[in-house]
């Protein structure tokens, strides 16, 4: 192709180009002296029915959600522990809010059946939650050698009377969940040799205190804590 030929080329794509405005301008024009609005994209209406209305409902609800689970978490750990509480005084040591290493077992039991690790619920329960019992168990264990009595991680389901079931895991090696209206009847029928005696409860229970330690005052750290 000779420099004639990229010439005519060029001139014809000018051309196109050029007609291909015309064509547009005409359709602009044409539309503006149609009287028709130009598109836009509508905002959201807002209600102004009453103050706050604009926050989005779906995050209260869900924060919703998780007050509802803890207030029913509260209410079954009350009925498990007014339960427990029957059992004061018939060979029985109750302790609530244990605190384990990084656990908080809300209820630990010590007598003839030996030491039980116990939590509450309203119904909802997991594996995980014997794991975490079993793991809790193996700490109280773990800082008291001398004891060498069976340690029962349980689940009280506090609002059902279901007969006791054992559940394993490759990490749980017997947990059991009860019925609250079988709890004390379970836990008197699990007498053992290797349980734990009144006299060792007593001396556990004047040993436990509380023992309150004034002989400083507490100040604040002189390094920020961090986290």
């Amino acid at each position: 192709m000779n420099a004639d030929q990229h010439l005519e080329l060029l001139i014809l794509g000018i051309a196109v180009a050029t007609l291909a405005l015309i064509v547009l301008a005409a359709a602009v024009a044409a539309h503006r002296r149609s009287g028709r609005p130009r598109p836009t994209i509508a905002a959201a209406p807002v209600s102004r029915s009453a103050p706050g209305r604009g926050r989005e409902l779906g995050s209260i609800e869900h924060f919703a959600r998780m007050l509802d689970r803890s207030r029913r978490l509260v209410a079954a750990e009350q009925r498990v522990g007014q339960e427990l509480g029957t059992l004061r005084g018939a060979g029985w040591m109750v302790e609530r809010n244990v605190i384990t290493g990084a656990h908080r077992v809300p209820f630990i039991l010590l007598g003839p059946g030996g030491l039980f690790v116990v939590c509450a619920t309203d119904g909802a329960w997991t594996m995980h939650d014997l794991e975490a019992l079993t793991a809790a168990g193996d700490e109280l264990r773990a800082v008291w050698p001398h004891y060498h009595g069976p340690v029962v991680a349980t689940i009280c389901l506090a609002f059902d009377d279901a007969e006791p079931r054992s559940w394993h895991s490759p990490a749980v090696a017997g947990g059991w969940v009860v019925g609250i209206g079988q709890l004390a009847t379970w836990l008197h029928a699990r007498a053992t040799d290797t349980g734990i005696s009144p006299a060792d409860i007593a001396t556990l229970h004047a040993a436990s205190g509380p023992h309150w330690q004034r002989k400083s005052v507490p100040r604040l750290p002189l390094v920020r804590n961090i986290g």
